[in-house]
């Protein structure tokens, strides 16, 4: 995305309801809730989405392993 140094004459209203006033504060919108156009899709920028995904899911599975083993335990 360019970065223009002057800000927008209209804001404009993102997905969330907020607005932005310059192209830094999309690609700041956009960094802060993990999204890139389309054009950025490189492959460090997918390999990247694939590991969070993979540790949110690790992640998950390690809390249903510690419930189910306190579960276990306390029964």
């Amino acid at each position: 995305m360019a970065n223009f140094s002057r800000e927008w004459l209209d804001d404009v209203v993102l997905p969330d309801g907020s607005t932005a006033s310059s192209a830094a504060d999309i690609e700041r919108w956009m960094k802060l809730h993990n999204l890139a156009l389309a054009s950025d899709y490189s492959d460090d920028f997918r390999r990247n989405v694939r590991y969070q995904q993979e540790k949110t899911q690790r992640a998950e599975c390690f809390a249903d392993f510690i419930h189910n083993y306190k579960r276990m335990i306390w029964k």
